[in-house]
């Protein structure tokens, strides 16, 4: 019997870095919210890799004199076009969408979710992401299946009101891993 993945099943659902498996990089210990995932491939925004609180309107630059500056914490989403910026929201707010998948968050990708926010008429909640990461047709479904990634409901809590630091670690505690259990050296018998 093979174990195949349904190719619409992943997509608003949250990939969390199994901590058995030592990325070295970018995705140690992430936690990626997964936008879009189809046959042809999949986009996912890293939601736990903060680096930088910053205002808005200073990196949007914005000169608009009627809207206040917001600082706002900046997520790096992926090493996929860095310099590209993506707001991860609650899907209360529904102008010019990138990405709707079926729950309660939406993707967007322009500057007029930034101006909204400023405005404070932005959605209820969300993440200022920079770059994306992405898989190429059955890429992602070959690392689920080597156990890279732990599949999780996305979570509004850990998404939008965690720390940075604390949020892969109270991803596994949800899910019922205990990371204690874990090494990252493989053993052999």
């Amino acid at each position: 019997m093979t174990n195949k993945i349904d190719s619409t099943s992943l997509t608003g659902k949250m990939l969390v870095a199994n901590p058995y498996c030592s990325f070295g990089d970018v995705f140690d210990k992430c936690i990626i919210y997964v936008a879009a995932h189809s046959d042809e491939g999949s986009i996912g925004l890293i939601v736990n890799k903060s680096a930088v609180k910053l205002g808005l309107k200073r990196l949007y630059k914005i000169s608009d004199n009627n809207m206040p500056e917001i600082d706002r914490t900046i997520f790096i989403g992926g090493p996929i076009e860095p310099e590209r910026s993506f707001v991860l929201h609650s899907s209360d707010y529904s102008k010019n969408l990138l990405f709707k998948p079926e729950g309660e968050m939406s993707v967007s990708s322009n500057l007029e979710v930034i101006r909204d926010l400023l405005k404070g008429k932005g959605p209820e909640k969300s993440v200022v992401i920079l770059g994306y990461t992405g898989w190429g047709s059955g890429e992602l479904e070959e690392e689920i299946q080597n156990n890279y990634w732990l599949i999780a409901d996305a979570d509004r809590d850990i998404i939008f009101d965690e720390e940075s630091d604390v949020k892969w670690q109270t991803a596994l505690d949800k899910i019922g891993v205990e990371n204690s259990h874990f090494s990252s050296q493989m053993g052999h018998s």
